[in-house]
């Protein structure tokens, strides 16, 4: 487009382009795709907005970008194409194209689902009871003391409550410093 030489229809039909990936769930790859093909308008002469062509495939996309949950990827890509061709895209004739056509939203990368099964919602909670081997590490990473010396002590208990089954954590023992000695350097 950019050297002046046309994208024939049966090379590559855009707006059928556009349909399939709509229709099948593929947004999310496609509209990148057509958006650097159609940036090269930019610099060329004839293709160029108000060029026809190009008009109407921006109003396929300036069709798409409205619609509610759409990602914002794709919406983002439609706004980059229109600023690169000096576009607005409240000045695009919007096309209706998509009039009647129901998205497949569930499973599909181009939606953004607030309520769907692969949201935050489905995602498992950690469970409330900690594992005695997290506890004991963190035992061995936390400060030395008479309160490393408690923890131990609650750590141990964790551990023998694990059950027979599970390998048992040997505690480290941390060296207790009396208080107001200060620490010797090597």
């Amino acid at each position: 487009l950019g050297k002046k030489k046309p994208i024939l229809q049966k090379d590559l039909d855009f707006k059928a382009l556009i349909l399939e990936a709509f229709d099948k769930g593929r947004l999310i790859a496609i509209i990148p795709f057509i958006a650097k093909i159609m940036e090269s308008c930019a610099n060329s002469r004839i293709f160029r907005p108000p060029n026809p062509w190009t008009m109407m495939v921006l109003g396929i996309l300036a069709e798409l970008h409205p619609m509610a949950d759409l990602k914002l990827t794709i919406k983002f890509e439609v706004e980059v194409l229109c600023k690169n061709l000096n576009k607005e895209l409240k000045d695009v004739k919007v096309t209706t194209v998509f009039k009647g056509r129901e998205a497949i939203k569930e499973a599909s990368m181009d939606w953004s689902s607030r309520n769907s099964a692969t949201g935050l919602a489905a995602l498992k909670t950690l469970p409330t009871i900690p594992d005695g081997r997290l506890l004991a590490a963190a035992a061995s990473l936390s400060g030395m003391g008479a309160a490393s010396a408690v923890q131990s002590a609650g750590l141990a208990a964790a551990a023998a409550a694990m059950g027979p089954d599970e390998p048992q954590v040997v505690l480290p023992q941390a060296p207790v410093q009396p208080q107001g000695v200060p620490l010797g350097l090597p």
